[in-house]
């Protein structure tokens, strides 16, 4: 007989009450039986606290309001600190789970093996039903998108992770606001000797809201200041002056030779620099070998 672990669904929200009710139904057609489901609201203007107290029992859903945007890293740190499972699975509000045996199938696939600590899903647009490149947790999107593969770092669109994992390699780092949130963990998760595993066994469709985004100057600089404090806080040097190069490159052609982008991000490193060097734990060099085996990002 299976065991019954809690298992907890922790979805992040900001002002897409319509998107969020569509995710929080497919959780609740969920046939595995004990779930819980948080809900962190990252200070909605729109309706989606009426929302929650008007369709949902809010004895059953823990919401919790916040008074100020904490970001998608803040909010998820929430979101995991609210949370009581054995097993948390994170969807994006724009999201929804397709099958309602998709909580049975994570259960039984991490008691098969317990060094696999992330399951990441397979994410399709909603509206095409084809898989986004950048929603593929492997370099090689040449794969076959319907076998499971070990891989060296997860998408957040959707993923479970067990609570022992944040528990012994920590939350995502509190001075991100949005962008490579994943890889940091991902570095960590490897270093402490769990596997990553991609599961398209479980499915999700992303609609990809446009609501609750930042501009996108400001996610460009949120991501090069982001993979350069990944890189510092994890790799060996040379690999954080490569993807430093690297990055700082592909922001300007991403921002069409914005160089405030950049000079900004840069700026925002150098006064945090003392910071990141306290936080600096690089992994070994057999997590390293195994990242290279895996095509995994560490340059880019």
């Amino acid at each position: 007989m299976t065991q019954r672990q809690l298992v907890t669904f922790a979805i992040l929200t900001c002002n897409r009450s319509q998107d969020l009710q569509v995710c929080l139904d497919s959780i609740l057609r969920q046939h595995y039986q004990p779930i819980e489901i948080v809900v962190i609201d990252n200070a909605s203007t729109d309706d989606t606290e009426e929302v929650m107290q008007k369709r949902y029992n809010l004895t059953l859903i823990n919401y919790f309001k916040l008074l100020e945007n904490k970001g998608s890293v803040g909010g998820k740190n929430i979101a995991i600190q609210k949370s009581k499972g054995d097993i948390i699975i994170s969807i994006d509000d724009d999201a929804l789970l397709i099958d309602s045996e998709a909580t049975q199938k994570i259960v039984d696939r991490f008691l098969r093996d317990r060094k696999v600590g992330l399951l990441t899903f397979k994410s399709l647009n909603y509206y095409t039903n084809k898989i986004a490149r950048e929603e593929f947790p492997h370099r090689d999107k040449s794969l076959n998108p319907d076998i499971e593969f070990e891989t060296s770092y997860f998408i957040g669109v959707g993923y479970a992770i067990k609570r022992e994992v944040y528990e012994k390699v920590g939350l995502y780092p509190g001075d991100f606001f949005y962008g490579f949130e994943e890889l940091d963990l991902s570095f960590r998760i490897l270093d402490a000797g769990y596997r990553i595993v991609y599961f398209p066994q479980v499915t999700v469709l992303h609609k990809k809201s446009p609501k609750g985004r930042m501009l996108p100057n400001s996610v460009w600089l949120n991501m090069l200041m982001n993979r350069i404090k990944v890189s510092i806080r994890n790799l060996p040097w040379r690999y954080v002056i490569g993807s430093i190069i690297i990055w700082s490159g592909h922001i300007l052609l991403k921002t069409k030779g914005n160089v405030v982008v950049v000079f900004k991000a840069f700026k925002n490193i150098a006064k945090d620099i003392q910071n990141l060097l306290q936080q600096r734990r690089s992994i070994a060099p057999g997590t390293i070998g195994k990242v290279h085996r895996l095509r995994g990002r560490l340059l880019y």
